[in-house]
């Protein structure tokens, strides 16, 4: 169960970074929500998901297009039946090909199409129950795949959190390819290699006066979203008010800033003056 949920996992998220990545109006969509919705923290919540509808049909459309087990899991008839005027010998195996059917144009309007925008509507129908039989990534009945609650919350977070904390690029003018490769998942023929730049970069100033000495040390301590140290110094200046410590510690925030070319830095000031 553990390896099956990992590579199941691995290879969804590989799968839903590749079309946000081909689809560039797509991920600014997801980014402006989890911006609204999350704004400036540094880590997103459970109770933050409820709250995501995009995120979430950005998952679905991915386990549509790309479901990680192509064909499900085979089942065994217990005796001889009769389906849809086709008779299906006692002890058959049984494969369900819902890649299939989740493309089918009967079904689904411009099925190859990336649109998780066709989620936004009926959504209590097209969900991971089952109860769709032209959406089932999970399949159905009694042998439903118990992963379901790992793609609805932690699967969410995940994808939210790399969203929401890093901007992504290819390398070297690279376009991501959809090539599949069928082993025990629906994988990529070629892993996606990206490269991630920190969103989110909070500056923290801080200076300490000592009027005695008309001297103060002015700090900046540079930190991404997960809190990792970036970058970071203290100097010790030539000042007697505390208003002029106050603004050599933003200047000095600043020039880290417009040094790193970072796009979205926050400047956070607590200085002991």
């Amino acid at each position: 169960m553990i390896i099956g949920s990992t590579d199941t996992t691995s290879t969804t998220m590989e799968w839903a970074m590749t079309e946000l990545l081909r689809h560039p109006n797509k991920l600014r969509r997801v980014t402006e929500e989890l911006d609204a919705i999350i704004g400036d923290q540094t880590s997103v919540e459970e109770s933050h998901l409820p709250r995501l509808p995009y995120l979430e049909a950005v998952l679905k459309e991915t386990f549509r297009i790309h479901p990680p087990a192509p064909l499900l899991f085979p089942h065994m008839s217990s005796e001889t039946t009769i389906v849809a005027g086709y008779t299906i010998p006692k002890n058959s195996n049984i494969f369900f090909n819902v890649w299939a059917i989740q493309r089918d144009a009967e079904f689904w309007e411009d099925p190859l199409q990336f649109e998780p925008e066709r989620f936004l509507k009926d959504t209590e129908k097209r969900n991971y129950t089952g109860n769709s039989f032209h959406f089932f990534p999970f399949g159905s009945g009694r042998r439903i795949c118990v992963g379901i609650p790992l793609a609805e919350k932690i699967m969410m977070q995940i994808l939210a959190t790399l969203l929401h904390c890093f901007e992504w690029e290819l390398p070297n003018g690279r376009k991501p390819d959809v090539k599949e490769k069928l082993q025990l998942v629906l994988s990529k023929a070629e892993p996606l290699v990206v490269v991630p730049v920190a969103r989110w970069i909070k500056i923290n100033c801080d200076g300490a006066l000592d009027v005695k000495n008309g001297k103060a040390d002015v700090g900046v301590i540079c930190r991404d979203c997960r809190g990792m140290v970036l970058d970071g110094a203290t100097e010790r200046v030539i000042a007697d008010e505390a208003e002029v410590v106050e603004a050599m510690t933003v200047t000095k925030g600043v020039e880290f800033a417009v040094k790193n070319i970072w796009k979205n830095a926050l400047l956070e000031t607590d200085s002991l003056i």
